[in-house]
């Protein structure tokens, strides 16, 4: 559990995405993004030099695992995506 001095306020949800791009995304990192994502964010992906990559996720957690494992080779667990069974 978070204490109140932990949690981040943000002015709106482009400035929660723009922290966590710059605490995880380094240059060059391929970044998993839904097929249909906010321009926005594609933006500010590429602002930190990392590289988007569009797959289709519409059956959550799991697929989600799935595509980064199938595209990074990373596996499942790896990516700290809980699946089911796995």
């Amino acid at each position: 559990m978070s204490s109140a001095g932990e949690v981040p306020i943000t002015v709106g949800a482009m400035q929660g995405i723009d922290l966590v791009n710059t605490l995880l995304a380094r240059p060059g990192d391929t970044v998993i993004v839904e097929a249909f994502s906010f321009a926005g964010t594609l933006g500010r992906l590429r602002l930190c030099f990392a590289l988007p990559s569009h797959a289709e996720i519409r059956d959550g957690a799991a697929a989600f695992a799935r595509v980064c494992a199938e595209q990074t080779g990373i596996p499942a667990r790896s990516a700290n995506v809980a699946t089911r069974g796995g």
